[in-house]
């Protein structure tokens, strides 16, 4: 059901009438208390809230974030429509900025991004741990270019494994045996991440999680793009109220497979990289 809807039903020859006819038609039939978004009040009445409006209703969309409503009676009139035949310049005027309105775009930029980290062969990190403010237990790097797998280990440590994390990636105490110090692949990680631009799908709690295993090492020092917050938000869009997305849910999205089971550090990054790779490509 459209918006206008609600008025046609109610009003006669409501669609024909001129955005001045319908504010008194409506305001006459007493309808004005009808809640209505920023868009749909300009689109049926031509109007915008005023600024010191207040709105008292709000719904969540389909990708978690609060509309604002607002009622005819908040209104200030807004210019009506020219109809006069625009120039040849100014057609040419309005197909340029909307161009550049375009290309400045948040998706647009997450696009360009992702192009970018493709081309330059950036690197995608990804931890599994302990424990959410742990240590690694399990790390992988990926090149964004190749798909070529650059590491993967498990990483030993004394430290206990919770449940919640064991829950979630399957990696016990006994995996680790004989496994690599956290000296010993940091080592390895900071040759191969040397002149690397690295990436990771939620670059702080890896960055967090990598500091806390590897301490200061070099790698650390570089700034890390975010996957999610820099890509998957603007391009796709979050899908909770706290504006985040999933690896999981972006790869549905981006119409991305799984290689290998989530919560794998490797299956992880080659997740990332294959969305990387998707978005690059819209």
């Amino acid at each position: 059901m459209r918006a206008i809807d609600s008025y046609t039903d109610k009003i006669e020859h409501f669609e024909t009438m001129t955005f001045q006819e319908r504010r008194d038609a409506v305001r006459k039939a007493n309808l004005d208390y009808k809640q209505h978004t920023k868009s749909t009040l300009k689109a049926i009445f031509r109007v915008k809230p005023a600024y010191d409006s207040v709105s008292e209703y709000s719904y969540k969309n389909n990708w978690g974030k609060y509309v604002e409503c607002f009622t005819l009676n908040q209104r200030v009139n807004m210019r009506e429509p020219s109809k006069k035949p625009r120039s040849k310049a100014q057609v040419v005027a309005s197909e340029a900025l909307a161009n550049n309105v375009k290309a400045q775009s948040k998706e647009s930029r997450a696009i360009e991004l992702c192009n970018k980290l493709v081309e330059v062969g950036a690197v995608v990190i990804d931890t599994e741990t302990t424990g959410l403010d742990g240590v690694a237990i399990q790390i992988s790097a990926v090149c964004c270019k190749t798909r070529r797998v650059l590491y993967s280990s498990l990483i030993h440590t004394d430290e206990p494994i919770s449940d919640g994390a064991y829950d979630v990636h399957g990696i016990d105490a006994l995996m680790l045996d004989g496994a690599p110090s956290p000296e010993a692949v940091g080592h390895e990680l900071g040759k191969i991440l040397k002149d690397k631009t690295i990436v990771a799908f939620n670059s702080e709690f890896d960055h967090d999680i990598c500091s806390n295993t590897f301490g200061n090492a070099r790698f650390l020092q570089k700034k890390w793009t975010c996957a999610m917050y820099e890509i998957a938000v603007p391009a796709i869009g979050s899908t909770n109220r706290y504006g985040t997305i999933s690896l999981s849910n972006a790869m549905e999205h981006a119409g991305v497979e799984w290689v290998g089971e989530a919560h794998d550090a490797e299956a992880d990054c080659l997740g990332t990289v294959d969305l990387i790779k998707a978005i690059a490509e819209v």
